[in-house]
């Protein structure tokens, strides 16, 4: 086999390999009633307000953008990359006045441009803060 075409057929493997990446493997399944027991678990911030977001198309809320995948693929990276000992085999979805947030010191949520607080949960969010919750926010799109 000539040396040229050894060299294309391996480009067209990483090729493929990259882009096969880019997608999801389907039928992982990821369960959201984990119990806590100590470990890392990812927890998504969810909220009733979306601010029209799933009347304009998309998803149905805002707030599941990209989900069960950034929980699946973060809770794998962190588990490679750290010592933590993190869950993999699920995460927590939670309202931000739902107690339960008090028990996982780190909270994401995706697309807080659509988000409008109550004044429950603006309270509530801010009592976790307050107690040294952290909150990371992805993907600031929307009006805001």
């Amino acid at each position: 086999m000539p040396r040229w075409l050894r060299l294309g057929c391996v480009v067209l493997a990483l090729v493929a390999t990259t882009a096969s990446a880019q997608f999801d493997a389907p039928g992982r399944p990821h369960r959201t009633d984990v119990a806590y027991d100590g470990r890392f678990t990812f927890v998504r911030l969810r909220w009733g307000s979306d601010g029209g977001f799933g009347r304009r198309g998309g998803w149905s809320s805002a707030w599941n953008h990209d989900y069960p995948r950034a929980e699946q693929n973060l809770s794998l990276i962190l588990s490679e990359l750290t010592a933590l000992d993190i869950r993999t085999d699920g995460s927590r979805i939670l309202a931000l006045d739902d107690p339960d947030l008090f028990k996982y010191p780190i909270a994401f949520m995706w697309e807080p441009g659509f988000w409008t607080l109550t004044d429950r949960e603006a309270e509530s969010f801010r009592a976790y803060l307050l107690k040294g919750g952290f909150a990371v926010f992805e993907d600031f799109d929307g009006a805001a």
